[in-house]
């Protein structure tokens, strides 16, 4: 038992080194209803069963989650000093002190992988270690900013980071709660033997702090019968394995391009049962990752309902408006980006005898993004300004006959800069255009097309213009239940 919390411990020690498809529709209000509800005893819930929207019933360990998110500062501080021997780590009660005055706060020039991806990641644990004690999604959203503000001003004897205590927070409860919604979801407690281990394991693997929770709770692969121990979330997904080609010169993806080979996965996530009032009662995920010299993981995407309101519809079609917090994190050889905000958006569903349509309009803000600047050279290793703006998104999807699906997307932004190079600003314009057509069960047959554009507008440099086409072919696999 002590090797196998020494080892989940590790895990949560180490975190910060490495750093639409076919649904057959229901006929029902929600398109991704799930029939099996089951009843709920909140009286007999407890933070090792998995309930969501937890209730004033629900018993919250303090001395746990406290404990948990002591060991999330400790540890990797611990490491970087003392075994990496790392020159940022070497802190006294003289940086301390100086990092508690608003003086000391500056923006840094870390890399864009770590500010952009590694600190939301950070977060993400800051916030699990409460949210698997018993704390509701809310009740855990101050220990991402605590967690951040802790460790900028107490970790480190660089100059605290307004964009680190940004990134950490808001990444931090929108990666946290997809990862534990995800986690609870793979554990399925009514197995047992080597898939159970299995599925336990890559439960913690996706959420560290709960596969520690869980061991040290002696919940590691027990086994329950009772329905209230499952999540009746509707999960539906792809998986795409392909080649794509993109030119960074021209306006042709088959001119003169490049090939990668790349791995692509889709989340829908969807809980019919909880209150549409239920942060992330649904949510969509995607990560992505390839053979790029840039980066291993090129994109890693989560979009989080915050709350809902149906307006409309019948038992064929849903309207709804929805509020989401977005996280965007795009890093190849062509193009990077990294992006959270807000949006509010319509959403709209259609259910036909041998067709399904769906789409969605929204508009937003952007609270911080990191933006390529050509002109930038802000320390050794950033090249990017900070910026902050309006957002709006669009797209539409149809599934026909349950043999074709196509989908068209766009995102687009208007961004100014906070802190880089200054008096400049961006407009920046995604869209895709997929189609496929299924050949055999859930395997599909795909071709995408997209294009991400930045104009970027400065007083003292020439403005520029830059479009990244990308052509994509690929097998898709449809993942539902």
């Amino acid at each position: 038992m002590r090797k196998l919390i020494l080892f989940f411990l590790g895990i949560i020690g180490l975190q910060h080194i490495a750093i639409s498809q076919y649904t057959e529709p229901t006929k029902k209000k929600d398109p991704y209803q799930n029939t099996h509800v089951f009843t709920y005893h909140p009286d007999t819930i407890y933070a090792h069963r998995f309930r969501a929207d937890v209730t004033d019933s629900t018993k919250r360990r303090f001395w746990k989650a406290a404990g948990t998110f002591a060991l999330l500062e400790a540890l990797p501080q611990v490491y970087d000093r003392y075994i990496a021997k790392q020159d940022y780590a070497k802190i006294s009660f003289k940086t301390i002190g100086d990092h508690f005055k608003f003086s000391s706060w500056t923006w840094d020039d870390d890399g864009f992988t770590e500010n952009q991806f590694g600190h939301p990641y950070h977060g993400n644990l800051f916030f699990n270690a409460f949210r698997n004690n018993g704390y509701s999604y809310w009740e855990s959203v101050p220990a991402a900013f605590l967690g951040s503000y802790i460790w900028e001003t107490y970790a480190e004897n660089q100059k605290p980071a307004p964009n680190d205590l940004i990134n950490t927070t808001l990444g931090g409860f929108t990666l946290g709660e997809m990862t534990y919604r995800i986690a609870h979801k793979i554990i399925n407690p009514h197995k047992k033997g080597k898939k159970r281990f299995f599925r336990e394991a890559f439960a913690t693997m996706i959420n560290p702090v709960m596969g520690f929770s869980r061991l040290t709770d002696g919940q590691w692969g027990k086994y329950y019968d009772q329905p209230e121990y499952t999540d009746p979330a509707f999960v539906t997904g792809s998986l795409d394995v392909g080649l794509r080609r993109f030119n960074t010169n021209s306006n042709n993806a088959l001119e003169s391009g490049k090939n990668d080979f790349f791995i692509r996965a889709a989340l829908n996530y969807v809980d019919s049962t909880a209150s549409l009032k239920t942060p992330f009662r649904e949510f969509y995920v995607r990560a992505e990752l390839s053979n790029d010299d840039s980066a291993k993981i090129n994109n890693v995407s989560v979009y989080g309902s915050l709350a809902a309101w149906d307006i409309g519809g019948d038992e064929n079609s849903i309207q709804r408006l929805m509020i989401t917090v977005n996280y965007d994190m795009f890093h190849n050889v062509a193009f990077y980006y990294g992006g959270q905000g807000l949006n509010v958006n319509w959403q709209t569903h259609h259910y036909l005898r041998k067709a399904d349509i769906s789409g969605i309009l929204g508009i937003g803000g952007i609270a911080l993004a990191a933006i390529p600047d050509d002109y930038l050279h802000y320390g050794e290793f950033r090249r990017y300004d900070y910026a902050s703006g309006g957002s709006v998104v669009a797209n539409g999807s149809l599934n026909l006959d349950k043999k074709f699906f196509a989908s068209v997307v766009y995102r687009g932004a208007y961004l100014k800069t906070i802190n880089g190079l200054k008096e400049s600003s961006y407009f920046l314009n995604t869209y895709y255009v997929d189609a496929g057509y299924r050949i055999w069960k859930d395997l599909s047959i795909n071709a995408e097309y997209a294009n991400y554009s930045l104009h970027g507008m400065f007083k003292n440099y020439p403005d520029y213009v830059k479009k990244y086409p990308m052509l994509r072919v690929f097998v898709r696999y449809l993942i539902h239940q």
